[in-house]
């Protein structure tokens, strides 16, 4: 088993960033989703259909949660699924590609080291080129 990917943004940037994702690997080694909150009008309706999401994607080694932005409307939500899930859900803000590829590389790993390499991968992926 390993830990799920859903990815919560307001705009198609998650679907796009997924995307880049299955074109690396050719096929992704986990279950990952992504959910464009924008796009799917009221977000105040949008938390049942996100509930369902992580209950099609929890295995039973939890889900990790991408967001663009913290304190946004998809963070928001994303928060409110850790209230329905807390033990199989861990939100990571400031979704970028290089945070999506180190959260795949160790999927296999406890979902709170997962979590905290997905930082790691987010932060280390950034660089000013001189």
């Amino acid at each position: 088993m390993s830990v799920n990917i859903l990815i919560v943004t307001q705009t198609k940037i998650g679907k796009s960033l997924l995307k880049g994702a299955e074109v690396t690997y050719r096929k992704l080694p986990i279950k990952a989703k992504a959910f464009c909150v924008g796009c799917e009008g009221d977000p105040e309706n949008l938390l049942p259909k996100l509930e369902k999401q992580v209950e099609e994607l929890d295995d039973g080694d939890g889900v990790l949660i991408l967001t663009d932005l913290f304190g946004s409307t998809a963070s928001n939500i994303a928060h409110r699924l850790k209230e329905s899930f807390p033990s199989h859900v861990k939100i990571v803000a400031g979704l970028n590609f290089p945070m999506l590829i180190k959260a795949i590389n160790y999927a296999d790993e406890p979902l709170k080291l997962v979590a905290n390499k997905a930082v790691a991968g987010g932060r280390e992926g950034v660089h000013i080129e001189e």
